[in-house]
This record gives structure tokens, C-alpha cells and sequence, in this order.
């Protein structure tokens, strides 16, 4: 089982969509987090669910049933079963330079700005910002098209570099708005390869 620390940002899946949340306390048998958004009503005692969150490998699904729910966001839940990979990564990355809106989840009146280094389906390498470490969820919004809305995705910070770099990986992300990093991807690599031919 895939090792799991306070402050995490994981996203709980339940039968009626997914809510960003992050953990507050986690051991072998149980988690407690902290819903960004409370769903609404609490959830019963026992209501099954699963807490998804990013890795290097891709993204990870721990199965698990609810214990308790203050009714305002914070919850407790117990595992039931081993962690599962459900998407591997395995999406075409391909350099690109693009305008970024970053919004904190934990700080949701602050906008920053940054651009893309690269980018595919599964996540974007990002210029900064400095302020995102590991483990921070924020929303991005990815300016692929000035003439089209942005790509909206929840990420994950996994991994900082040098100059600045923030490597982040979706953990929340609309199929269109994938399907068109994957076409935006593609198109890339087929300029790519006529610019090596020479044409």
C-alpha cells in the first residue's frame, strides 16, 4: 500500500462525481481529510467510496467506506481494499510553451500566471510558480487556443526541478478537455517530425 502523508491534496470519488479534499491524517487501515467544497448532505455510515490520488506511475485508487461525516467537510474513512492504478502514465509529451492561470486550492483569491514547458494529457511541466511544493492541488487552466476557452484541470504538484519547474499531474480533468490535449499533443509531434524532414 502506497504511502499516504498529511497535507496530501486527493480527490474522493463518489457515486454522484469527485470532490477535491486533503488529507489531515492517514495510516495503513484509515484516512481523514478535508472536503475543498462539502458535498452537501453527510454521508451515511458504511457508504462506499475511493480516494484517488497521483503518483509518478500514474493515477492510484484506494477503495474505502465512510466512518464518519461532521456534515461540514471533514471525514473519516476506512480502507477496503488494496490500492489500484488506474491510469498509467502513457500520454504523448511534447515541449510547448503556453499561458497558465494557477489557482491555489488552498488559496483561492490568489491568481497567478505562469507558462507551460511541456504538456500532454496526464499533466503539464510547469515555470513556477515557486509558491506550488510538493504535494499542493491547484486548478489550472491551460490557454491552448486564443480563440477557445482554456483547458481546465484539479492537479497535483509531484515534483520540483530546476529554474523553477512544477511538474503537475491531473487528477481532475473533463474527457473533452483531455481529448483535446491529446489532439493538441499529436498535432505537435507531427510538426515536429515534417520540421526534421525538412518540411
Amino acid at each position: 500500500m502506497i504511502e499516504l502523508r498529511p497535507g496530501q491534496s486527493v480527490t474522493l470519488m463518489l457515486p454522484s462525481g469527485s470532490h477535491a479534499a486533503r488529507l489531515t491524517a492517514c495510516s495503513a487501515t484509515s484516512c481523514e481529510l478535508v472536503l475543498v467544497a462539502a458535498p452537501g448532505a453527510p454521508l451515511p455510515s458504511g457508504q462506499p467510496v475511493a480516494i484517488a490520488f497521483a503518483t509518478p506511475a500514474g493515477q492510484v485508487r484506494r477503495p474505502g467506506r465512510v466512518v464518519s461525516d461532521d456534515g461540514a467537510g471533514a471525514l473519516l474513512i476506512e480502507s477496503a481494499g488494496a490500492d489500484e492504478v488506474v491510469q498509467r502514465r502513457r500520454h504523448v509529451r511534447v515541449d510547448a510553451t503556453l499561458d497558465v492561470e494557477v489557482r491555489l486550492v488552498d488559496r483561492p483569491d490568489l491568481e497567478l500566471r505562469t507558462l507551460t514547458r511541456d504538456v500532454s494529457a496526464g499533466g503539464a511541466l510547469l515555470a513556477g510558480p515557486t509558491a506550488l511544493r510538493v504535494g499542493d492541488a491547484a486548478w489550472l487552466a491551460l490557454l491552448l487556443d486564443r480563440d477557445a476557452a482554456p483547458v481546465e484541470a484539479l492537479a497535483e504538484c509531484v515534483r520540483t526541478g530546476g529554474r523553477g519547474a512544477r511538474a503537475m499531474m491531473f487528477t481532475v480533468i473533463a474527457d473533452s478537455d483531455r481529448e483535446r490535449l491529446v489532439r493538441f499533443a499529436f498535432a505537435r509531434q507531427r510538426q515536429a517530425r515534417r520540421m526534421a524532414r525538412g518540411g
